[in-house]
């Protein structure tokens, strides 16, 4: 159903990166973190490689723009494997995870459990819920998020008038395709009254 936000659990979450872990494949070694933590759903045990984080990122901005989403280390090209670039790299994931526990809007999220607790292969999951990304739901998720659950609210109140103004626009300017999704946002924009 598109346009309803709906919580993943009660709000409360918390989660640790461990020591990385060494996957040897015959393509080629990585690494893993493991994360264990617990949240309402139960307990949480799982383990995901650097490029999973960026991807799960990936997802957060494109659901929740206009939000705060924690940044993550960059990737190295070279010297991935150092034992120093992996201790940063934990330090940095685990910081990550950390803030997004922080934060009730991700700790509630779709997103992030599907990160965690995936029902099949995580990568065609998350490509899943960014394609799925509606206006509609970015409404609702913002309206859910900061509290504003009628149109009057949002105009009586400046900060989530001007969040939504902001959020609308950005999401906009993203928009693959603007010539054929320019129409929607003109109508909701003029439907809410906001401007």
């Amino acid at each position: 159903m598109s346009g309803l936000y709906v919580a993943q659990n009660d709000g409360y979450m918390e989660l640790a990166v461990g020591a990385p872990v060494l996957k040897k494949e015959t393509l080629g070694d990585y690494h893993e973190y493991p994360i264990v933590g617990l949240d309402s759903n139960g307990r949480i045990e799982c383990s995901r490689r650097f490029n999973l984080f960026f991807e799960f990122r990936e997802a957060l901005l494109l659901r929740y723009a206009g939000l705060y989403i924690p940044p993550l280390p960059a990737k190295k090209l070279s010297g991935k494997s150092e034992s120093t670039t992996l201790l940063e790299r934990q330090h940095f994931l685990d910081l990550f995870l950390k803030e997004c526990c922080a934060l009730k809007y991700l700790v509630q999220s779709i997103e992030l459990q599907t990160f965690l607790r995936p029902t099949g292969n995580l990568n065609k999951e998350l490509s899943r819920l960014q394609s799925k990304n509606k206006t509609a739901d970015r409404i609702a998720i913002l309206r859910a998020t900061i509290g504003a659950n009628e149109v009057s609210s949002i105009k009586s109140n400046p900060l989530c008038r001007e969040l939504m103004i902001e959020t609308l626009q950005f999401s906009w300017k993203i928009s693959t395709d603007l010539s054929a999704n320019r129409r929607p946002y003109l109508s909701i924009l003029k439907r809410s009254k906001i401007l």
